[in-house]
C-alpha cells in the first residue's frame, strides 16, 4: 500500500495476487480495510469522535466496494478467456466526503 500523505487516500496494489483464487480474493478483501482505516485516520483526525471515524470507514468502503467487485470480476474473466476488457492492478481508497 502507499498512501499519499494528507490526501485521504490510499493506494492498494493486488498485483502480487491471483484474484481468480479464492485465496487472493481473501488476501485482498484483508488488505483493504486497513487502507479504510489509514485514510479516515488521516482524514478526520485522531481526536474525532467514535461516529465521525465510524461514518467515515463506512462511506469509504462503500466507495472501495465496486472497484473489489470489478477486479474479482476482471480476474475470473481473465481465467476463463485469458484477456480482459479492463486493465487494473490497483485499488484507490478516498476518504468519503
Amino acid at each position: 500500500m502507499s498512501s499519499w500523505a494528507g490526501a485521504g487516500i490510499v493506494i492498494v496494489s493486488y498485483a502480487d495476487l491471483d484474484l481468480a483464487t479464492s485465496e487472493g480474493e481473501r488476501a485482498l478483501v484483508r488488505r483493504l480495510p486497513v487502507a479504510v482505516n489509514q485514510v479516515c485516520a488521516e482524514e478526520v483526525g485522531p481526536s474525532a469522535i467514535v461516529y465521525v471515524k465510524h461514518s467515515c470507514r463506512k462511506l469509504t468502503w462503500s466507495d472501495t466496494e465496486p472497484q473489489l467487485g470489478s477486479a474479482i470480476g476482471r480476474a475470473r474473466q481473465m481465467a476463463g478467456s485469458g484477456a480482459s476488457s479492463m486493465a487494473a492492478a490497483v485499488i484507490v481508497v478516498r476518504a468519503a466526503q
